[in-house]
């Protein structure tokens, strides 16, 4: 006989060993067994004043994802937490002098986790600004100068 027909036939007979014909104990099983859960998301959350709209699934999946992602990649997490003790109080003081909500600081998290960084559409710095939007917000970018780098 063929091997995986052997291998079916044997793993059937293994199942109904153990499980006897109730498949309602094969899924009892699978329920006490694997148990993946994500990680505790608040029931709300605003930013800078404003509710985040987690009934709408792809905002609460994107922001567990974000979460999850810093809750298990532990070094780039301490990385960034060591940066914002450099950084923060730069931006903050920035924010406030601007009456910018002192949520936006995380935005440079998100977008660089704090480095002055070129994404593959040439958006630079810590904010991620490309090259027009920069200049439509008075930066100069040029050959020699590009103030996207410039936190201050």
């Amino acid at each position: 006989m063929n091997r995986i027909v052997v291998f079916i036939i044997i793993s059937c007979i293994l199942l109904i060993i153990l499980f006897g014909s109730n498949f309602e104990n094969i899924q009892k099983y699978y329920e006490q067994t694997y148990k993946i859960k994500g990680v505790y998301i608040p029931e709300s959350i605003d930013f800078a004043g404003e509710r985040v709209p987690l009934e709408y699934f792809d905002v609460y999946e994107s922001l567990e994802r974000e979460i999850l992602v810093a809750t298990f990649f532990h070094s780039q997490t301490i990385q960034i937490l060591k940066r914002t003790q450099r950084y923060f109080p730069i931006i903050e003081s920035i924010l406030k002098k601007y009456n910018v909500p002192d949520d936006f600081k995380f935005l440079c998290i998100a977008e660089s986790n704090l480095t002055q960084t070129v994404s593959p559409k040439q958006a630079v710095g810590f904010w991620q600004l490309l090259e027009n939007t920069a200049k439509e917000y008075g930066l100069e970018v040029n050959d020699k100068i590009d103030e996207r780098y410039n936190i201050k």
